[in-house]
Parts: structure tokens; C-alpha cells; sequence
């Protein structure tokens, strides 16, 4: 199991964020080799949650998890856009059959797959991001990429209030239930997926808000981030000063083509 400390960064890569008095300083694992290429593999980890099936598709530097659940194919988050369909392809995934994109914020590197001069990419999905993310980008006009991201989509653009963590969750979809991470962007939303007693969180940029990181610790539930590298899923321990990262391990030999040589097994 690979080990990363969420240490303050420096030098342009450091960057300590103040999230208040008596809050812990959260910070961006270690993305980097020492190299400076990004790490990740060009590949698809697989998990489950209950009888939710997850897939981490990496699209260059930002994740994207596709979660297969009562016959739904559900996207978080939409990436870049760049290697994304090629991976719903390696999934037998078309495009036109994801029926939810859930986003966690609206930066243009987290939405950059919905749409293409002005179409939809996803056809028959329904979009969903927290009201107050929506309102601010799209009343502030402060991001046009954003406002034009989600303008194909129409009234198929739905939005939500996201849970405060540690009150009632409500699922916007079965088994996903959003979580208000504010801080990042005015409306920035983790997920909670919750089946038959196992359980998930996705986020996107949530570690300049650390009460998740608390949340996941103190739980003991695994968190999957969209700047993680592979396979981009794995858990979180603290203590008195900061956060360690332990990332799932993986071997080689659970690339994708081998994952689908042994039918679709999923990777614990």
C-alpha cells in the first residue's frame, strides 16, 4: 500500500490553505514523481461498493468515476473530455447510454466531457450540481466556459441542496448522496455512496475544506479524489498534525485488459 503525507506545499507546488481558527491546514497529496511527469497509468481500477459497481477512468491529469448501479450508468464528474469516451468505449459504454452526470464544482478541468461547439456529449443525461454552485457561475457570469458547459443541456440541468456532513443525507440518486464541500468553489459537493452497508466518498477538489478528511477518518471509509494518482481511491488516516493518504495497492496485472480476460472481476 502506497503511503502519501497531505503536506503544506511550497514553491508553487505548496500551498498552505487557512480554513479558520483551530481547523488543521489541508493541502494537495504528492502528485508528482520526482521527474515531474505525472504518474498516473493510462488505465481503469475497478471497485465496489454493496452491489454498486465503480470504475476510475484517469482522463490525463483528472479522474473520472463511472458507477454502474440498478441498471444506470451514473458519471461524476466529466474530466477534460480527452480520453474519457475511449474509456466508456473500453466499458461498452456509448455515450448516449450515461443517464446521470453528478458534478462536484465547475471548474472547466472537472466539465470539460459535456459538451462540443455547443452539443451535448451526453445525450440523454440529466445533469445535476448544487444550486448554489449553478447560481454563482451562471448569475456572476465569472467562468463563460462554465455557463456554456452546461447551456446544451437545457432544463435537463437539475440542481440540489447538498447535505451539511454530520446532518440527514438525502439521495439524489440511489445509493448517492451529496455532501456540501464548500470552499473550493461557493458550491462545491462530495459523494457519499452507501450500499448494503459499504461505502464511498467521491470528491473533486475537497482538500481545502479537511472535516471530510475528518469525516472519512473517523469512519473508516474509503475516499476516491479526481487528482489522485492511480488508481485514485484509498484511505485516509490522521493525527495531531496531518493526513496520510494510503493509496490502494495495485499490480500491473489488473490493467483493464486483463480485468476484462478474467470477466469483469473487480479489483477490492
Amino acid at each position: 500500500m502506497k503511503q502519501y503525507l497531505l503536506l503544506p506545499l511550497f514553491l508553487c507546488v505548496m500551498i498552505i490553505m487557512d480554513c479558520g481558527k483551530g481547523a488543521k491546514p489541508a493541502a494537495l497529496p504528492v502528485l508528482f514523481r520526482g521527474d515531474g511527469v505525472f504518474s498516473q497509468w493510462d488505465g481503469i481500477f475497478s471497485y465496489r461498493v454493496g452491489r454498486i459497481e465503480v470504475y476510475i477512468l484517469v482522463d490525463d491529469s483528472t479522474n473520472v468515476f463511472l458507477l454502474k448501479a440498478d441498471g444506470k450508468n451514473i458519471l461524476i464528474d466529466t474530466g477534460l473530455g480527452v480520453r474519457l469516451f475511449q474509456k466508456l468505449e473500453k466499458l461498452d459504454v456509448a455515450a448516449d447510454q450515461v443517464d446521470t452526470v453528478l458534478l462536484t464544482h465547475l471548474h472547466g478541468h472537472h466539465i470539460g466531457g459535456l459538451q462540443k461547439d455547443g452539443t451535448t456529449l451526453f445525450p440523454n443525461a440529466v445533469i445535476y450540481l448544487a444550486a448554489l454552485e449553478h447560481r454563482f457561475f451562471t448569475e456572476t457570469n465569472v467562468n463563460a466556459g462554465a455557463v456554456a458547459a452546461l447551456a446544451p443541456y437545457g432544463d435537463k440541468v437539475v440542481t440540489f441542496e447538498p447535505a451539511e456532513l454530520g446532518g440527514t443525507l438525502n439521495a439524489i440518486v440511489p445509493g448517492i448522496f451529496p455532501i456540501a464541500n464548500y470552499g473550493h468553489t461557493p458550491g462545491h459537493t462530495v459523494f457519499l455512496v452507501e450500499d448494503s452497508d459499504d461505502k464511498l466518498i467521491i470528491g473533486g477538489d475537497f482538500l481545502h475544506v479537511p472535516q471530510i478528511l475528518d469525516y472519512a477518518a473517523a469512519n473508516n471509509i474509503p475516499i476516491g479524489g479526481m487528482h489522485f494518482r492511480y488508481p485514485g481511491i484509498g484511505t485516509v488516516a490522521q493525527n495531531s498534525e496531518t493526513y496520510v493518504f494510503n493509496l490502494y495497492a495495485v499490480d500491473s496485472a489488473e490493467q483493464i485488459d486483463t480485468l476484462f480476460a478474467r470477466q469483469g472481476a473487480l479489483s477490492p
